[in-house]
């Protein structure tokens, strides 16, 4: 690639590269990417987004010889023959696991060199990694390696969940990229794009690390304080490529805050946003709405801030019904009380579920979780959304620090007297930042090996998306309540046990709305994306994705 001389504007590629979907949220358009996208588009820059969490992704890593294998190891149990052994059902999940290896290793390689034309041809300036943690890391970063091999004048970025947590760290282990970029980036990115047409300097731009004379420098934190002058996210398919041909589920995420108010020991939203919550305007979100509703089409809506206000969700539900705006949507809060009929007005203007982050039902346990709510404003909570008709849902994080046999009954306790629609019981994993790593005694934690080496294993090796699946994380090096890995996993397994066999439900959050968008019961859609993300049949998933897309259509 040349270098062009005197140039004003740029063109960018923003990039998140996945190999591992374990949740339909993954098919998602990404709003934090359409975000940044639009920040530059306004200020005159040319940009596109290149997603892989798409369908043909996940047709790519699941040929149809490995679907086939999958369903008769994992969907069909009952079918072995009686002398496959449990070394034998081990032997071929190792064998598979191998195999898609090394489908992965060859989809990254392929990925990778239509990267590098793509940034020959199109003369691109600069590309941004979304990085995430774990594989999608990894592979991620082999990508930029050989992209720098390649196309040495090239600038890199690098954002996203992996930087929040790892910062510095992930120069010291991979230097290919130029800046990595922390917190809030659509000022930042904008500001970047001026640096690489040598219109503003690195040290003047904040929120970014790099490194300057064998020295890494790190600039200050700036938070976006006014949420509405953030421009419209865009989802036009010619910028987000991946919204052609139904590869991306178009159900959009609406950023509605960022900033938590609350300190929560497992909770690391602060790390990326803040302590301070900052709302957009109840105006600035139906505009949003509406202009999804009138430019894309779509209709149905997950509200994503760190911790929506339920007060402002009430009046954005209160201009949604005096704006007669046909629409579905779904919110992820805290289970205060709001008081007043908040739950209603949601129902009335088309909400479907409330996601509770609840996490023990021992009053004990919450304490040291710094969670700040009683049980009864839980309770008060749950009542006031199922009167109102929405489907209550909610997280519990076990066995979290200082659980034992007591604590433990009381959730279960607690679980069926709220009598919640779902109930998600979530692995207690720990991260750097977070209070419960930082502060690791003090919680009943022990972390088994250094600071440093903990942090280059989590950035490794540890994936959000398995919160609710331990059994697919790799062996984590700590320790809860001095019980390893192994034993904790035992203990999620036995509290999942015990609910299932009270009849106690277990579904995604999303899956309410989802299912309300295409016209079928929840259980039935819950078993069907099962069905297919365990086997990955994405046939499955295709029919899925036409049907969400094609009701936005309707």
């Amino acid at each position: 690639m040349e270098l062009r001389e005197n140039k004003q504007k740029t063109k960018s590629l923003l990039i998140s590269f996945v190999t591992d979907i374990f949740g339909i949220d993954c098919f998602f358009p990404d709003n934090g990417l359409a975000s940044l996208a639009s920040a530059l588009i306004v200020n005159g820059h040319k940009t596109k987004i290149l997603d892989f969490g798409t369908l043909e992704m996940r047709r790519r890593l699941n040929p149809p010889f490995l679907t086939k294998w999958n369903k008769k190891l994992f969907l069909e149990k009952d079918k072995r023959k009686r002398w496959t052994t449990n070394f034998v059902v081990n032997l071929q999940i190792l064998l598979i696991k191998n195999i898609l290896r090394i489908i992965k290793w060859r989809y990254t390689n392929e990925v990778t060199k239509k990267l590098i034309s793509k940034i020959n041809e199109e003369d691109i300036d600069f590309i941004g990694f979304k990085l995430w943690n774990g594989e999608s890391f990894r592979k991620s970063c082999e990508m930029v390696k050989k992209i720098k091999r390649q196309i040495p004048l090239i600038k890199i970025f690098g954002g996203g969940p992996a930087v929040d947590i790892a910062k510095d760290k992930i120069l010291k282990v991979f230097n290919d990229f130029d800046v990595l970029v922390r917190g809030e980036g659509e000022e930042t990115i904008v500001q970047l794009a001026e640096y690489v047409v040598g219109q503003r300097n690195l040290e003047d731009i904040p929120n970014v690390i790099f490194e300057k004379n064998g020295e890494i420098v790190t600039t200050p934190i700036k938070r976006i304080e006014n949420l509405d002058s953030l421009p419209l996210p865009v989802y036009d398919e010619d910028v987000y490529l991946s919204l052609n041909n139904n590869q991306k589920i178009k159900i959009i995420i609406v950023e509605d805050s960022r900033g938590c108010p609350y300190s929560c020991a497992f909770c690391g939203h602060s790390i990326k946003s803040g302590v301070k919550q900052r709302s957009k305007s109840p105006e600035r979100i139906v505009k949003e709405i509406k202009y999804y509703l009138s430019r894309y089409n779509v209709d149905t809506f997950y509200f994503g801030g760190s911790n929506t206000p339920k007060r402002l969700i009430e009046k954005v539900s209160e201009k949604i019904v005096e704006e007669n705006l046909k629409v579905k949507f779904c919110i992820l809060t805290d289970a205060r009380s709001s008081g007043g009929n908040s739950f209603q007005k949601m129902k009335n203007a088309g909400g479907i579920s409330v996601f509770f982050g609840i996490e023990s039902g021992n009053q004990g346990i919450l304490d040291k979780m710094k969670k700040g709510i009683r049980l009864e404003q839980i309770k008060k909570s749950v009542i006031l959304a199922k009167k109102a008709g929405l489907f209550v849902s909610g997280s519990f994080i076990y066995p979290a620090p200082f659980d034992n046999d007591e604590t433990k009954n009381d959730t279960i306790k607690f679980i069926s007297e709220l009598a919640l629609d779902a109930t998600n019981v979530l692995f207690p994993v720990i991260y750097p930042g977070i209070a419960w790593a930082e502060d690791a005694s003090s919680y009943n934690i022990e972390i088994l090996m250094s600071k440093e080496r903990f942090l280059e294993y989590i950035m490794f090796n540890l994936c959000s998306l398995y919160l609710g699946c331990p059994d697919k994380l790799p062996p984590l090096p700590y320790k809860i309540n001095g019980q390893d890995f192994k034993s904790l996993v035992k203990e999620w397994e036995s509290m999942q046990k015990t609910l299932r066999e009270k009849g106690i439900k277990s579904v995604d959050p999303l899956y309410p709305l989802i299912a309300a968008k295409v016209n079928i019961p929840v259980d039935t859609l819950d078993h069907r994306i099962n069905k297919t993300l365990l086997n990955g049949d994405y046939r499955l998933l295709e029919d899925l994705i036409e049907r969400i897309n094609l009701g936005n259509r309707e």
